[in-house]
């Protein structure tokens, strides 16, 4: 959205995806339980849980009754690798590994907070079902994610320490914890489904009646350029060594 918005694009509109949950319908995480959960695909370059499994050896020392929640399915050789390190750091007691499922809804109102341990990310929906069930997220801080300006707690990439050291705080804060649910909830309330129904009928109904449709702003070329300079340092570092190269000619 942020590049989109940095084009001014004429004939291009952005319209978020809905929520796969209808947060009327819902009933939040009351954040009482220890359970963190990661949410995706089972992916060692961009989703690394691998990092998630590393830091849960560092968690359980804080509290030996904590759980990590891996949810989701992925290469069965990246599987096999994070079930081994599970079993090399002695933690098989407190991190599960779950399959692909159609119905989340248990996992997220059991848990306590959502770890995103990200390479890079765009439009993540897992952000905003986890928001809609209340629940602080911790993530490594990406330059571009829409739905990570508000209610997110956020640490400096790959900064393990500090991310258990939130996740720490947040577990056993539990007026923090309640402040963050809060604004989690606050900050998806522009997604609601009914409001992208709503963008769709005016886009819809200005091209019908060839109306010009007037794209936000908000985003500069120079931010658009970082996004697209952060992207390509994960995507391709050589190409990213090489223009590191070139600007310091």
């Amino acid at each position: 959205m942020q590049l989109w918005k940095a084009t001014n694009a004429k004939n291009v509109v952005y319209i978020p995806n809905p929520l796969t949950f209808d947060p009327n319908e819902i009933q939040v995480s009351n954040l009482t339980s220890k359970n963190i959960i990661l949410v995706g695909r089972l992916d060692k370059i961009f989703k690394q849980q691998h990092v998630a499994v590393e830091m849960m050896s560092q968690m359980v020392l804080t509290d030996p009754e904590i759980q990590l929640q891996i949810i989701g399915n992925g290469d069965a050789e990246y599987v096999s690798e994070l079930k081994q390190l599970v079993l090399d750091l002695n933690i098989t007691g407190n991190v599960q590994f779950i399959p692909f499922q159609k119905n989340i809804t248990q996992y997220y109102q059991d848990a306590a907070a959502m770890w995103v341990t990200s390479s890079m990310e765009g439009y993540s929906m897992v952000v905003a079902e986890a928001k809609v069930f209340g629940l602080p997220v911790i993530a490594f801080d990406l330059e571009y994610p829409l739905l990570w300006e508000a209610g997110m707690t956020k640490v400096d990439y790959m900064d393990r320490n500090g991310m258990v050291r939130a996740t720490v705080e947040i577990l056993s804060n539990r007026t923090l914890a309640l402040e963050l649910q809060r604004e989690a909830l606050r900050s998806i309330e522009d997604i609601y489904t009914h409001k992208t129904v709503q963008k769709w009928k005016r886009v819809i109904g200005a091209v019908m009646n060839n109306q010009p449709i007037t794209a936000e702003s908000g985003v500069s070329t120079e931010k658009a350029k970082k996004i697209l300079i952060s992207q390509l340092k994960v995507i391709n570092p050589d190409l990213f060594s090489l223009y590191e190269q070139i600007q310091n000619i």
